[in-house]
C-alpha cells in the first residue's frame, strides 16, 4: 500500500468522522476504480455505507473485502455489527465467532457476543460469555453490568445483585448500574430499596430523563407524592424539549394533553423501537379464503385485557376470519387461559422466542392483520411489530394512547375517546367504532355470594366511596377531593385496592395530613376476579381519576350495577370512562371540571333518591345498551378489519374511517 493511498484512506475516514459522508464516499470510489480488490478501501467504504444506512450495500461491500482477506479480524467484527444493526442476530453471532476464532483474546467481542445471546433470549449462554470475559478481566465494568442484567432476566436475583455490588464498589456513581439495580429490586418487590437506587441514579445524572421517569413511575405506584408536582412538570418539559427516555405509559399519568402524549410516544419509539430498514412483509399478496388476524399479547391469561376480550375471540365469524393468538406471556395454566386457548383457531406460545423470531413467525403464517393488544406496556412485542411482519398493524385496547410509530397503521377508538378534530395527535389512522371503543365479555361471572360489609373490612353503616384503580393512577388533586368528600359526608369511607403495605402507609399519612381519620381509608385485599366483581355490591359510588381513567375497572363497576363518576380530559386515556358511561346511557355522570366532579359525587352521596335513580337506570340499561353486547361489538370490529384488508389489497394507504352501525 503506497503512502499516497494511506493518505487518501485517512482523508476518507476523517471526512466520515466529520459527517461529510459524500466526500468520504467519493474518495473510496476513486480508490476502488483504480484498485477494485483494495481490501482497506473496501472495508472503509463499507463503514461509510453503514453510516449512510445503506446496510445491504455495506454488507455486500464488506463481504467483498473478506473474500480478499478472510483473516481480517476487524472486518469480521464490523460485519457482525452490521448484521446486528439489520436484525440478523444469528448471522451476527457467526461473524463474531469468526473473529474470535482468529483472535480469542478480544474480550470486547466476547462481551458483544453475550449481548447478542441476550437479545436472542439465550440468557444462560449470554452469562457464560460474560463470565468468560470476567475470568480474564474481573473488574470489567460493561461485563459486570451485562452479566447482572442477564442474571436478573433469569430471576437469579442474588447473583445479579452481586454483579451490581461489585461494579458499584469500583464506580459508586455508575448510572446504568444504579438504574438496573433499581429495576432488579423492584421486580423482587423491594420497593423502598429500589426507590433508593433510582433516586441515587437521578442524583448522579439529574438531567437524565430516564432516571426521572423510573423514579416517578415507582413513586406513583407507592403513592409517594413528595416530588409529584415538580417531577410531573419536569417530565412534561423534557418531552417538549425533545428529550427521549420517558416511557409513554408513565407519561399518561402526568398529563392528558394529546399533543404531549404523541411527542412522548414518538421520542420513545424512535429510540427504543425504530422502524426497520428491511421489513419482513414487502407487499406480497395473500390469497386465503379467510382473513388471518393475529392478536399479539403478553396478557392472554388472568389479566384485565383477557377479561375483556375472551368473548370477542369466541364470537369471531370463522367463515370469514382465521383467528390466531401470539401469546408472549409466561405459560401458566388457569381456567381463563383454558377458555382463551379454545377460542382461537391457533394459540401459539412464544415467550421463549425473540422479537425477530416472533415477527418471522407471523410472516411465515401469512398473517394479514396483526393486532397489538399490548402497545407500550409490560411484555410488549413492539420490536416485532417494527419489523412489519404483516400487511396491516392495529393498536388496540392494551395501551390507551398513540404508539407514535410509523408501522402501526390503525388505532381502534370511538367518537368520544378521540373526538373529531383530534386525529392529528395520533400517529395511527383513527378507526371509530359506532358505539364504544372497548369490548366487554358478556359472559363474565361474578361470585353469587356477596361478602358482608364486615367481611370486606367496611363499616356496617355509612356511605362507601370506592376507587379500584391501580395506585399509580391516584394523584394529589384527586385525593384532595376525596378527602373533602369524606369530611363532608359523615360516616363515609373510601375503599381502595390494597395489597401493597407502602401504598396503605403513604395514603393513610396523606389522609392524616388533610385532617381525615386514616381509619376511614379501607383497603381491599387481593381476591379472585369473580370474588372481586361480587364485592362491588358493597360499595355505593365509584370515583374515577384523571389523567388516566379507569378502563376495565369502570366496566367491572358498571357490570355490577355500581355507578361511576368520572372526570373527562383531552386524550384517549382521559376519556375512556366517559366513553363507557355514554355507551351505557349515563353521560350525566361525566364531569368536565374538578368542581363538577366533586359536585356529582357529593350530590349522589347526600341524596339517596338520586343515587337510587341512577342505579335503577344503570340496571335497566345494562342488558339493552351496546356496552355489554359482545356479539354486536365483534361484528363492528370485523367490519373494521374487512375495510382495512380491502384497502391494503387495493394498495391504498391507511386512512381513518368510521365503522357503519350494524342494525
Amino acid at each position: 500500500m503506497t503512502p499516497g493511498t494511506m493518505t487518501d484512506l485517512e482523508r476518507a475516514a476523517a471526512y466520515a468522522d466529520a459527517g461529510n459522508l459524500a466526500e468520504a464516499e467519493k474518495i473510496c470510489k476513486k480508490l476502488l476504480r483504480n484498485a477494485p480488490r483494495h481490501f482497506d478501501a473496501l472495508h472503509q467504504y463499507a463503514l461509510i455505507q453503514a453510516r449512510q444506512q445503506k446496510f445491504d450495500e455495506a454488507l455486500r461491500t464488506i463481504d467483498r473485502a473478506l473474500s480478499i482477506k478472510p483473516d481480517a479480524v476487524g472486518a469480521h467484527v464490523n460485519r457482525g455489527n452490521l448484521l446486528r444493526m439489520v436484525g440478523r442476530l444469528e448471522d451476527a453471532l457467526g461473524a463474531f465467532d469468526a473473529a474470535l476464532a482468529l483472535d480469542p483474546n478480544l474480550m470486547g467481542v466476547y462481551n458483544n457476543r453475550g449481548n447478542l445471546l441476550w437479545q436472542l433470549n439465550r440468557d444462560e449462554e449470554a452469562i457464560a460469555a460474560y463470565q468468560h470475559v470476567l475470568r480474564h478481566e474481573p473488574n470489567r465494568i460493561d461485563a459486570l453490568l451485562n452479566c447482572g442484567r442477564s442474571f436478573a432476566v433469569l430471576k437469579r436475583y442474588a447473583e445479579a445483585e452481586a454483579c451490581y455490588d461489585k461494579l458499584l464498589a469500583q464506580d459508586p456513581n455508575h448510572f446504568a448500574c444504579l438504574y438496573n439495580y433499581g429495576v432488579t429490586l423492584e421486580e423482587q418487590g423491594k420497593i423502598d430499596q429500589a426507590l433508593l437506587q433510582y433516586k441515587r441514579a437521578r442524583q448522579v445524572t439529574p438531567d437524565d430523563v430516564g432516571a426521572l421517569n423510573v423514579a416517578f413511575g415507582l413513586e406513583m405506584v407507592v403513592c409517594d407524592w413528595s416530588n409529584w408536582a415538580d417531577q410531573s412538570r419536569r417530565l412534561i418539559e423534557a418531552v417538549r424539549q425533545g428529550k427521549s427516555g420517558i416511557a409513554p405509559l408513565n407519561f399518561i399519568e402526568c398529563t392528558d394533553d394529546p399533543a404531549d402524549q404523541l411527542a412522548c410516544a414518538r421520542l420513545w419509539t424512535q429510540r427504543k423501537f425504530p422502524v426497520t430498514p428491511a421489513p419482513l412483509w414487502t407487499g406480497e399478496r395473500y390469497d386465503h379464503d379467510r382473513i388471518r388476524v393475529a392478536y399479539v399479547s403478553s396478557d392472554l391469561r388472568n389479566h384485565p385485557v383477557a377479561y375483556l376480550t375472551s368473548g370477542l375471540f369466541e364470537q369471531h365469524d370463522r367463515s370469514r376470519f382465521e383467528i390466531v393468538a401470539i401469546s408472549s406471556g409466561a405459560v401458566k395454566e388457569s381456567a381463563e387461559r383454558t377458555r382463551l386457548k379454545a377460542a382461537f383457531d391457533r394459540f401459539i406460545d412464544v415467550p421463549d422466542k425473540n422479537d425477530r423470531e416472533v415477527a418471522q413467525l407471523m410472516r411465515e403464517l401469512e398473517i394479514g392483520i396483526a393486532v397489538d393488544l399490548n402497545g407500550h406496556t409490560e411484555g410488549a412485542r413492539t420490536a416485532a411489530m417494527a419489523l412489519r411482519p404483516a400487511p396491516v398493524a392495529v393498536n388496540y385496547l392494551g395501551f390507551p394512547a398513540t404508539m407514535g410509530s410509523d408501522y402501526i397503521d390503525y388505532i381502534i377508538a370511538d367518537g368520544y375517546v378521540i373526538p373529531p378534530g383530534l386525529e392529528t395527535y395520533y400517529s395511527e389512522a383513527v378507526v371509530r367504532m359506532p358505539d364504544v371503543f372497548q369490548v366487554n365479555d358478556s359472559r363474565r361471572k361474578a361470585s353469587e355470594r356477596t361478602p358482608s360489609r364486615t367481611e370486606a373490612g367496611l363499616p356496617d353503616q355509612g356511605f362507601v366511596f370506592c376507587t379500584f384503580n391501580r395506585s399509580n393512577k391516584i394523584s394529589p388533586p384527586f385525593f384532595d377531593v376525596w378527602m373533602s368528600l369524606l369530611a363532608e359526608v359523615e360516616g363515609s369511607v373510601l375503599w381502595l385496592v390494597g395489597g401493597k403495605p407502602q401504598v396503605e402507609k403513604n395514603l393513610r399519612a396523606e389522609a392524616q395530613r388533610r385532617g381525615v381519620d386514616p381509619t376511614r381509608l379501607v383497603f381491599a385485599a387481593p381476591v379472585p376476579y369473580a370474588d372481586h366483581l361480587a364485592r362491588h355490591r358493597c360499595a355505593d359510588l365509584f370515583l374515577d381519576v384523571l389523567p388516566f381513567n379507569a378502563g376495565t375497572t369502570t366496566s367491572d363497576a358498571l357490570f355490577m350495577g355500581l355507578p361511576v363518576v368520572t372526570p373527562s380530559g383531552g386524550a384517549f386515556a382521559a376519556r375512556m370512562a366517559g366513553s363507557l358511561l355514554t355507551a351505557v346511557g349515563l353521560p350525566e355522570l361525566i364531569a368536565s371540571s374538578m368542581e363538577e366532579y366533586r359536585g356529582h359525587a357529593l350530590r349522589l352521596a347526600q341524596n339517596p333518591a338520586a343515587l337510587a335513580e341512577v342505579k335503577a337506570k344503570l340496571a335497566r340499561n345494562k342488558d339493552t345498551s351496546p356496552l355489554f353486547d359482545t356479539k354486536r361489538f365483534c361484528r363492528h370490529l370485523e367490519a373494521a378489519y374487512v375495510t382495512m384488508w380491502e384497502r391494503i389489497q387495493r394498495g391504498e394507504k391507511p386512512t381513518g374511517f368510521a365503522v357503519p352501525e350494524i342494525v
